[in-house]
């Protein structure tokens, strides 16, 4: 069982570019210059319905804001943390500062008498879904800035398989039979350099775990074929080292017997809740390797004191 990408993946160099070329009628009708810069070649892991929709919502409004003669700028970069930013500038009045805190409630509109807005909470949930947010901001013009960032994954054209655990990630063993939830989880841990595994039930992670070698395992509380805090347990008579953590929307998770669990991840799960498990992880992983040191050594035979050896 091998680590590999979610399904879904899209390269937003090629989608902007569709996408751009669909708004150049409204744009044309307002007198506004549509600019499109792409600077990376690297895919997302998202759904591309959900992708277009949001750019498409984004560029819309962005048009619809900018006066007659002003431009509407979308970026596309690849930083070198390996983070894909999708990022529109307008040339228009700006957003309020009271108001870009709201723009995510349904029907919240930045001017009054127009339909700018609308449309933005869908691009808001959608991106809260994916793991991401929403950026508001401003122009370097004045105007509204919206942006947005997901993590890049790259992918062996040799195995076709995700890229292995970069300097100081992880093995992870995701248990997760929702399909959406394992595949934001698995985006998120991809991007911070982790090794993820991801499998759907108690059977395939019993054999995985086996197979594998982790450092961290994320499970469901409900899986097709049992509990996950059971599984845990089994996982850690198997090997008691790795980090265990039950993932679960359940207000009260736990049974009295539930012993051989290290913490439980409410959903959604964010970003920092899962770079502090995996920093325990780590932190765990690292004391473990030099207790294993220590013990190497002592277990090696003293070296003869010098009167022993005199004595020969």
């Amino acid at each position: 069982m091998t680590a590999r990408p979610p399904s879904g993946s899209l390269e937003p160099a090629v989608h902007v570019e569709r996408l751009v070329a669909h708004v150049r009628g409204q744009a044309r009708d307002a007198a506004v210059e549509v600019q499109l810069r792409v600077d990376c070649d690297a895919p997302v892991l998202v759904d591309g319905p959900g992708f277009d929709d949001a750019v498409l919502n984004l560029l819309r409004n962005a048009i619809e804001a900018t006066p007659r003669g002003g431009q509407v700028q979308l970026q596309v970069l690849e930083s070198p943390s390996g983070w894909i930013r999708v990022q529109i500038d307008d040339t228009g009045e700006g957003i309020p500062l009271e108001l870009r805190a709201r723009l995510g409630e349904a029907g919240a509109s930045t001017r009054e008498g127009t339909d700018r807005g609308l449309g933005l909470s869908r691009v808001w949930a959608w991106l809260e879904a994916a793991g991401s947010t929403l950026e508001v901001g401003e122009s370097p013009s004045g105007g509204a800035r919206m942006a947005f960032a997901m993590p890049a994954v790259r992918v062996s054209a040799a195995k076709g398989q995700a890229t292995t655990r970069s300097k100081g990630g992880l093995g992870v063993l995701l248990v997760e039979d929702d399909l959406a939830v394992a595949e934001v989880l698995e985006l998120l841990l991809a991007a911070d350099g982790h090794d993820v595994t991801r499998v759907a039930d108690c059977r395939e992670a019993l054999d995985g775990f086996r197979a594998g070698s982790f450092e961290l395992v994320l499970c469901d509380l409900n899986l097709p074929d049992g509990r996950g805090s059971d599984l845990l347990a089994q996982i850690a008579a198997i090997d008691p080292g790795p980090g265990r953590y039950l993932v679960t929307g359940d207000a009260h998770p736990l049974r009295p017997g539930d012993t051989m669990i290290d913490g439980v991840l409410a959903k959604p799960v964010s970003r920092d809740d899962l770079r502090r498990i995996a920093a325990s992880a780590s932190a765990s992983a690292s004391a473990s390797a030099s207790a294993s040191a220590r013990g190497a050594e002592s277990d090696q035979p003293a070296p003869p004191h010098p009167a022993q050896e005199n004595d020969a």
